[in-house]
């Protein structure tokens, strides 16, 4: 597994993968609404995202290693590519949602990917495939979506609330 990887799952407990989704569900209960309201729009260093951008990558991330996870589990051996997060964040258009719709998104997201995960057997965890060229297990996925979500959490905690 790639380092980036390794450097994202090592952020997150051994427990079973669908604890860490759940554990990594809840984020924003942890920023009040006041607080990422305030924080919606800033940024805290020249051509960095703002939160609401933040929240959007989240969000296409999730959907998009998901999807992998889905077709891996399924035993579809297609190769899944890479993807551009800098393309996806360019066209999202984040700065025109209200960061309560993007907050809420996260979450329906969230649930949906911890339902798929629940849905696979043990084979189907233990398959693997092609994603940007890497071997990937829909285990692997799991965890990756759980701590990409921890990941950014603590950027905006150590980057984003000084800003307040």
């Amino acid at each position: 597994m790639p380092v980036s990887f390794d450097l994202y799952i090592n952020q997150i407990d051994d427990i079973p993968v669908v604890a860490a989704l759940r554990q990594t569900q809840n984020i924003f209960q942890i920023i009040s609404e006041s607080t990422l309201n305030d924080l919606a729009d800033k940024i805290y260093a020249p051509g960095k995202w703002t939160v609401k951008d933040v929240i959007q990558h989240l969000v296409d991330m999730e959907r998009v290693l998901a999807y992998r996870a889905l077709m891996f589990a399924r035993n579809n051996p297609t190769p899944q590519p890479s993807i551009d997060e800098e393309i996806y964040a360019n066209y999202a258009e984040a700065e025109k949602r209200d960061i309560q719709v993007l907050v809420n998104d996260f979450r329906i997201q969230r649930e949906s990917t911890i339902n798929l995960f629940e849905s696979f057997n043990l084979d189907m965890v233990h398959r693997s495939g092609v994603a940007a060229a890497i071997n990937i297990s829909v285990f692997a996925l799991g965890f990756v979506i759980a701590s990409h979500t921890s990941h950014h959490l603590k950027i905006i905690r150590e980057r984003y609330l000084p800003l307040l």
